[in-house]
């Protein structure tokens, strides 16, 4: 596996594109996607350990989620309502998880990052900057199976998964907060504290685009089909991009009217013909939007009205029929009503 040289990225601000932020489409909140009898599995528990970052759950597979509990790792199987211990005593609590193509990875406060196989004893540990690890992310270009991580000293580390030769490392102007690699591979997208997107050809890992946003940028995701990817911001807002014109084609918002609790902290987009973006804000809501025409969602609250319920991360099953949300105390499972969605006719594509 060749290495790549160092990449510095260069504040230019010339090279930036200021980004006219404006409501493209007007939405409503009458859309059904989701069928009434949600399920509550209670304490399967997931600890949030930083205020900001909420990438706290994954899916191994159709029936099995991944969560941290403090210093613990647990598989929650949702078909025979069992949480399995897997690892115990872990040398930090997990801020970041990732799990998917038979590896689950774990990043923590002070650079540590551990990536077990699921299917071998194989495992090992590394060391991927001097602060705290926001986000891990493992991928797949061509046939090199990859693990990022961006760590809040300003930079992005890439190796290859088993070998763990470092790919490259990147130096950011500011902490990125989240990374997404496209579905094909080829593109990855970060995110960053200083209010910008930034995207890279993963061939060379070389910088072909900056999109500014202003506020500090939390999340971000692709759509299945790699056209198409959403950010988020701090100040409640997703805002969704043709990822060829890198034209915006949305801009969502919050429900939640406090500046302190409404952004959206995960997005996830589904796969087709599904046709969903789902985020979750800071507390209690969750939106669940037609990525046909971005004109109507549906927004669950979880949790009483009176209080606040923080959430701890969001995705979809593997199999596309639920949305999982992970809670302090509890896991929700959300059922989508595939056959409705495959039923709804989509009369004005924006794409």
């Amino acid at each position: 596996m060749a290495f790549y040289k160092k990449n510095t990225l260069q504040q230019d601000q010339n090279q930036h594109q200021q980004t006219t932020f404006e409501l493209l489409v007007p939405i409503s909140n009458d859309g059904v996607y989701i069928h009434n009898n949600h399920k509550t599995h209670e304490n399967v528990k997931t600890t949030i350990q930083n205020w900001q970052l909420r990438n706290l759950i994954s899916c191994s597979d159709p029936r099995t989620i991944v969560h941290p509990y403090h210093e613990s790792l647990y598989f929650y199987n949702i078909k025979t309502n069992s949480d399995s211990l897997v690892m115990d005593n872990l040398p930090y609590a997990p801020t970041a998880l990732d799990s998917g193509y038979g590896y689950v990875a774990l990043a923590g406060h002070r650079g540590m990052v551990m990536i077990n196989s699921l299917s071998s004893d194989w495992n090992t540990t590394l060391k991927a900057g001097l602060g705290m690890n926001n986000c891990v992310r493992l991928s797949q270009h061509n046939s090199d199976l990859r693990v990022t991580i961006c760590n809040n000293d300003q930079t992005i580390s890439v190796y290859s998964i088993p070998s763990m030769q470092k790919l490259i490392l990147i130096d950011m102007p500011a902490a990125i907060n989240q990374v997404a690699v496209s579905p094909d591979g080829e593109k990855m997208l970060a995110v960053c504290d200083n209010g910008y997107a930034y995207i890279y050809q993963v061939s060379d890992y070389s910088r072909i685009k900056d999109l500014q946003e202003g506020a500090a940028l939390l999340a971000c995701a692709w759509k299945p089909t790699s056209d198409v990817f959403a950010v988020s911001t701090q100040d409640g807002l997703v805002h969704v991009y043709d990822a060829y014109t890198y034209q915006m084609v949305a801009q969502l918002g919050s429900i939640e009217p406090r500046k302190t609790r409404n952004a959206p902290r995960s997005i996830h987009f589904s796969k087709g013909p599904l046709d969903l973006l789902v985020y979750a804000e800071h507390v209690s809501n969750v939106n669940i939007v037609d990525t046909r025409t971005y004109e109507t969602r549906q927004i669950i609250r979880l949790g009483p009205q009176d209080r606040d319920t923080h959430i701890a991360g969001l995705t979809f099953s593997p199999d596309n029929r639920t949305i999982l949300v992970a809670l302090e105390t509890d896991l929700i499972q959300l059922p989508i009503d595939t056959i409705a969605r495959r039923q709804f006719p989509s009369s004005k594509p924006l794409l």
